[in-house]
């Protein structure tokens, strides 16, 4: 018997477990963590279906960028499994007739053969100014290499098919939050402020003040999993 609660975390495009492994290990006293595999299939409904293979009955579900078209997708599965929600850098709405333009002729190139994962233009879109030449930087071009072309493809498929999801958002059957970093891009900001606009008037959100700061301490890390007033997953921010 573990009092550790049950976490399932859904990576972004071009991610794999590498894009998780800090937190998971972070939480480890008060997570049971699984990372879902997105790269194998090319719609949010068989990446659903295959994260839920996965999870246990019920859990805790975190999902950076495309992971929360995913996430969307799994709520409208199996609601009943879900206690708690985070939505990192993500979009509750389809593709803009200009982003799904963008996607299209990313993919267009891949038919000349010409996969470059990430780039030096896209990766400072992507993390802190601090972290493009370092580490981390060289982890997320890292990830996008071994994702690779073919799945980069059907995640691409996936995401300009994802139907719109913001009629789930409304919902007063669990704690949600979503989520975007003051460094995170105008646009993402945007996003995170239409998801909640468009479910001010019948679920309950929480504000900055509710928020606890990304595992400070133990007893702030055991509060935000075991389902207290204050919860968040701290912000990664990758793909989509």
């Amino acid at each position: 018997m573990t009092d550790r609660t049950a976490l399932l975390l859904l990576p972004g495009l071009l991610c794999d477990e590498r894009l998780w492994r800090d937190q998971v290990a972070a939480l480890e006293d008060v997570a049971e963590a699984i990372v879902a595999d997105l790269t194998c299939d090319d719609s949010v409904e068989a990446m659903a279906e295959r994260a839920l293979q996965r999870a246990p009955d019920r859990f805790a579900l975190a999902a950076l960028s495309m992971g929360g078209y995913v996430a969307f997708e799994i709520l409208r599965q199996a609601p009943q499994r879900v206690t708690r929600l985070a939505l990192l850098a993500t979009s509750a709405a389809p593709d803009s007739p200009e982003r799904a333009a963008q996607r299209r002729a990313a993919m267009s190139s891949m038919k000349l053969g010409r996969f470059v994962g990430v780039t030096d233009r896209i990766l400072p879109q992507l993390l802190h100014p601090d972290h493009v030449a370092g580490d981390i930087g060289a982890d997320v071009r890292a990830m996008a290499a071994r994702v690779g072309a073919e799945a980069f493809l059907r995640q691409q498929r996936a995401i300009l098919d994802r139907p719109d999801s913001r009629p789930l958002l409304p919902s007063k059957s669990r704690p949600w939050w979503p989520s975007a970093t003051r460094t995170f891009s105008r646009r993402l900001r945007k996003r995170r402020r239409s998801m909640k606009a468009f479910a001010a008037r019948s679920c309950r959100s929480l504000s900055a003040a509710d928020i606890c700061r990304p595992w400070n301490c133990r007893r702030r890390r055991r509060h935000c999993c075991a389902g207290g007033s204050r919860r968040e997953l701290g912000a990664a921010r990758c793909g989509g």
